[in-house]
């Protein structure tokens, strides 16, 4: 009777460790409601950010902030690809880091929700994206800034 707990638990262990360690295959397929151009007013400008499906494991983004004289004060392309069952959210920012990519691995997944993370990143550390409606997301940065808690909310509606 022991040796069977024992080997229950040892299985429940080892299923649970597989399943937070690694992501199922083709988890890019589950956030494809992210494919579309997107866009939000705010009292400084507009923020807009367009999703394209590239192939099977791999979408192209972009993101653009065009203040209210009309001039783009923000600028980003990113690449969202998966890659040995892990998906990767991949940003360049024009004039930062040297306009060399900054990586941030997926930490969570659900249904409606993406995020991910890069605690070495100067700011921000934490980008999650969340479905509201088939319309409608939320872009959410956050993390530490000069110190202090930090964290942009941005809800953006399909164009």
């Amino acid at each position: 009777m022991k040796k069977t707990v024992s080997w229950l638990a040892l299985s429940v262990l080892v299923v649970a460790c597989q399943k937070e360690v690694s992501f199922d295959q083709n988890e890019i397929k589950k956030v494809e409601w992210l494919i579309g151009n997107w866009e939000t007013q705010t009292e400084f400008g507009v923020l807009s950010e367009s999703w394209k499906k590239i192939n099977d494991s791999t979408f192209s983004g972009k993101s653009h902030f065009i203040n209210n004289t009309k001039d783009t004060v923000h600028h980003e392309s990113i690449v969202l690809s998966e890659k040995n069952e892990k998906l990767m959210y991949q940003t360049i920012i024009k004039g930062e880091n040297d306009d060399e990519p900054i990586s941030f691995p997926l930490v969570s997944l659900t249904e409606n929700t993406l995020v991910f993370e890069n605690k070495n990143n100067e700011y921000p550390q934490k980008i999650t994206y969340i479905k509201k409606s088939p319309t409608s997301i939320v872009a959410l940065i956050s993390g530490r800034q000069q110190g202090k808690e930090s964290n942009e909310e941005f809800t953006l509606i399909k164009k």
